[in-house]
């Protein structure tokens, strides 16, 4: 998947400089990310990163297009950086592994509480802090009834053992691609299944995939269809580094596994539309 990401990056910027109407600013993929900027990565989200994320990272740790229309002006835009107002239309700003995992999820990267219908939408049951997750784990592991030690008031231990997990500052989801200034593609983390492989109360723990999602008004609204890692890969490069028509969503937010439109956007469709704003 990673060698076929480097093909259709380098052919996508190829075809974008051929075309006498576009100019591209920039166009460059990180070098490979290292082992421990991998394991710090999974350190710092408490959670294993799913094969294709990782092999992704370990081909080129960031991606970075700009592009815009000849002879427009268009603010300045440094690779992994917030992208201004009336930024150029066409950006893919796949941040560096360590940028993007940060335990400090909402302080540095502006994303709000992660929406519990939207959860429950995409992943099929009621959404549970990371804290939470880990804590009723933790009693399963001793044989003990999660249920009847979350819900006994007469004694201290879930509430205790919740306490400790909190002390984690784990983060419920990531800032991946910042490619507009309102709109950025983050990273919904999936939820536990099974404690580490060393059998700590310390990650990496067993997960869920991850999901991608929109956050909108700059990061407030984290509402939109869950794609996977390889689909939303398939989206951003099928759609130009332009709009992402997959997260649009009506009603129930949609996983989507496969990233199989049934008109993608052309170049030229593209050009229009934003040869008109």
């Amino acid at each position: 998947m990673s060698t076929a990401f480097r093909e259709r990056f380098d052919t996508l910027v190829q075809t974008l400089r051929a075309d006498a109407r576009i100019e591209v600013f920039a166009a460059k993929l990180g070098p490979p990310a290292s082992t421990d900027a991998l394991n710090k990565a999974e350190s710092a989200v408490q959670r294993r990163l799913p094969l294709s994320m990782r092999a992704f990272y370990e081909a080129h740790n960031g991606a970075f297009l700009l592009w815009g229309l000849k002879g427009r002006k268009y603010p300045k835009l440094k690779p992994f950086e917030f992208p201004d107002y009336d930024a150029a239309p066409g950006c893919i700003n796949l941040l560096p592994i360590e940028k993007a995992m940060s335990p400090f999820w909402q302080g540095e990267s502006h994303l709000n509480e992660v929406d519990e219908d939207c959860w429950k939408a995409l992943f099929g049951k009621r959404f549970q802090s990371f804290s939470k997750m880990a804590a009723r784990l933790s009693f399963s592991a001793q044989n003990l009834d999660p249920d009847q030690a979350e819900n006994d008031t007469s004694s201290r231990a879930f509430e205790d053992t919740l306490l400790k997990f909190d002390g984690f500052r784990v983060p419920e989801a990531i800032m991946l691609d910042l490619y507009s200034k309102n709109n950025m593609a983050a990273l919904l983390l999936g939820p536990l299944v099974g404690r580490p492989a060393d059998g700590t109360d310390r990650g990496p723990y067993q997960a869920e995939e991850p999901l991608v999602i929109r956050a909108s008004d700059g990061g407030a609204d984290m509402v939109s269809n869950g794609m996977s890692f390889p689909a939303y890969l398939d989206c951003l490069l099928a759609s130009w580094g332009s709009h992402r028509e997959g997260f649009a969503v009506d009603d129930d937010p949609a996983r989507i596994e496969r990233w199989e439109p049934e008109e993608a956007p052309t170049l030229e469709s593209i050009i229009e539309a934003i040869s008109d704003e």
